[in-house]
């Protein structure tokens, strides 16, 4: 979507229009639910986190002061709806499942066995998954926004509020962490 639609879209939205509220919704829901997934434990959890997100966007969209910035806003709206349901809960972890590219997702018609190099991505995968499991909130949330959401150091500060030497602090120690904790996988 075009930048100048998009702003039009969110003045539109920001004066009640309902439609265009529903073209946005349309055109982000994807990626807010997507992060919140990644954010979150599960499927169930990320579809509350993203429907509280969408009820937080249409309550203070009105206080958006720069409708171009709507993208890097609903972000931030997004990671703090999951920090929120995050503490609420106080647990997180990182998937419920090995993504389909460990190359384990079968089709259940089909009978084949996985490959050795498939089950081996696949533990390697999971492995993976269990040290992210394990480290802080704060952590887990710079991993997921450079290395999944594909952010840089600036824009992960200004969605989390902090100062860029902190991210650059906590993806430091959360890389440090994660070595730690796959030493013993990695041959």
């Amino acid at each position: 979507m075009p930048d100048l639609e998009l702003k039009a879209l969110v003045e539109q939205a920001r004066g009640g229009d309902e439609a265009a509220f529903e073209r946005l919704y349309e055109r982000f829901e994807r990626s807010v639910y997507s992060l919140c997934r990644r954010l979150l434990t599960d499927d169930s959890t990320a579809e509350d986190a993203s429907q509280a997100v969408w009820l937080a966007v249409w309550q203070s969209l009105g206080a958006l002061r720069q409708p171009e910035a709507f993208s890097s806003w609903l972000r931030q709206t997004t990671v703090r709806v999951c920090g929120r349901s995050q503490r609420r809960r106080r647990w997180w972890s990182w998937w419920s499942e090995v993504e389909d590219d460990s190359g384990l997702a079968l089709d259940p018609a089909d009978e084949t066995p996985p490959t050795g190099e498939a089950l081996a991505r696949g533990e390697h995968a999971e492995a993976v998954r269990a040290a992210l499991e394990r480290l802080s909130p704060e952590h887990r949330e710079v991993v997921v926004l450079h290395h999944l959401e594909g952010l840089g150091v600036g824009e992960i500060a200004a969605t989390l509020g902090v100062a860029t030497g902190t991210v650059k602090s906590r993806l430091g120690r959360a890389r440090a962490h994660l070595a730690r904790l796959l030493a013993p996988t990695v041959e």
